[in-house]
């Protein structure tokens, strides 16, 4: 689970898309969001600033 994680995190990056990144290994948008939040849980600040146009690094 862990490596799921962070190729999705750096996919997120990439595409700028919680849906666009689920799409390839099979996650909705929604499992995306919680996969994410529990990695931002654990390691204590949030990873990505999300908005209608998508999600980016906080700068």
């Amino acid at each position: 689970m862990d490596i799921i994680r962070y190729k999705l995190f750096a996919d997120i990056v990439d595409t700028g898309s919680f849906t666009k990144s689920g799409k390839n290994p099979g996650y909705t948008q929604p499992s995306v969001s919680h996969i994410l939040k529990a990695l931002e849980d654990e390691i204590g600040f949030a990873l990505f600033v999300r908005t209608k146009q998508g999600a980016t690094l906080p700068r």
